[in-house]
């Protein structure tokens, strides 16, 4: 074992470790998650006669520890966890682990965290992400192609609102990785302009309520939602021949935000598009920040001007041309099976879209 490990805690030797890198970026699903070159999972195997254990720890490309998983049995009798997230990459790496697969480890993690809230994030890390934060901040979530986007741009228009411009996926999958939003905010510190920021990642819409709690309800909550026919007739921007997002996401992630509409702001495309002004004056209420006309004009004035999630990859002045797409007839047989997804129907029914 390393002495460099040694010379934290005592710790016991695990019987087996495992690590999981990605040596490119990667899309994984079903967390929707963009993984980046360089991370890495380990997973570090224990057992004596007291007690099994299992930890997972989280880095990036850099080495910084983003999140811990351990599970453990019995609970309590577990190895000393803060002394092995307290190794580096390099020390973990001299205990010659066997190589893994990234999105089995990363599932292994979200189902732990899932049914233990107490590792869904470090205290310490929550801790600092609020003491880094001036006021209560924003938190967009929705199924993709519904203007997730858009509106995190829109937001990056207001001078109040600091508006990250690259999804964190610092909350979705499980665990929290905090470290993500404190790098994201320590630089900004010297921006005296801003009161409050502004994170969107689609899939934050499956962790509401944990961000809710985390946060201890201090934290605008913002549900985009979009006539689910046009998002499953919205192409893939990186391949045009290709649909984006499946009927049955859809379905999952509307239904997902839907269940916590007491602690979050349903915001419909289609009235941000067409009737920006009320509808942006509705949200400015929600928020906490006075109305500003900078906010319709947000290509000239927003943080976030580009995006690959646009057409051109550039801004464009507010418009409603993309409302009802899904009537064009090469759409047919997709809007069919749209509808016949179970529980579409009855959703767009509520939404008021049929």
């Amino acid at each position: 074992m390393s002495a460099a490990i040694m010379e934290h805690a005592a710790v016991r030797t695990p019987l087996r470790v495992q690590v999981a890198r990605c040596a490119q970026p990667e899309w994984l699903p079903p967390f929707q998650y963009y993984t980046r070159a360089g991370e890495a999972i380990y997973a570090l195997d224990f057992a004596d006669h007291q007690a099994i254990a299992r930890l997972l720890l989280h880095f990036d490309a850099d080495g910084l520890p983003l999140a811990q998983t351990l599970l453990a049995d019995p609970v309590g009798a577990a190895p000393d966890a803060a002394s092995w997230t307290a190794a580096s990459r390099d020390e973990l790496d001299e205990l010659a682990p066997t190589a893994a697969d990234f999105t089995a480890l990363l599932a292994e993690m979200h189902l732990a965290a899932s049914y233990d809230p107490q590792q869904l994030y470090a205290a310490g890390q929550l801790a600092k992400v609020r003491e880094l934060s001036r006021e209560a901040p924003i938190v967009i979530g929705g199924c993709g192609r519904s203007g997730t986007t858009l509106l995190l741009s829109i937001l990056g228009a207001h001078p109040a609102v600091l508006a990250f411009p690259d999804e964190l996926y610092a909350f979705y999958p499980y665990p929290f990785r905090m470290p993500l939003l404190i790098d994201a905010l320590a630089p900004a510190q010297a921006d005296a302009g801003w009161r409050r920021w502004c994170e969107k990642t689609p899939k934050n819409v499956r962790a509401f309520a944990a961000i809710h709690a985390a946060f201890d309800g201090d934290v605008r909550l913002i549900h985009i939602v979009r006539d689910g026919r046009d998002v499953v007739t919205s192409r893939h921007p990186n391949a045009e021949q290709h649909y984006y997002v499946d009927p049955e996401r859809w379905v999952a992630d509307v239904r997902a935000g839907l269940q916590h509409t007491g602690k979050t702001l349903l915001v419909r495309y289609e009235n941000l598009v067409a009737e920006p002004e009320t509808t942006l004056a509705t949200i400015c209420e929600y928020i906490g920040e006075p109305f500003d006309a900078r906010l319709l004009e947000y290509e000239q004035h927003s943080s976030v001007r580009r995006n690959k999630a646009w057409e051109g990859g550039a801004a464009q002045p507010l418009h409603s041309a993309r409302v009802e797409r899904w009537r064009a007839p090469e759409h047919a047989a997709r809007v069919e099976q749209f509808l016949a997804t179970p529980g579409a129907s009855n959703l767009m029914a509520e939404l008021g879209y049929l």
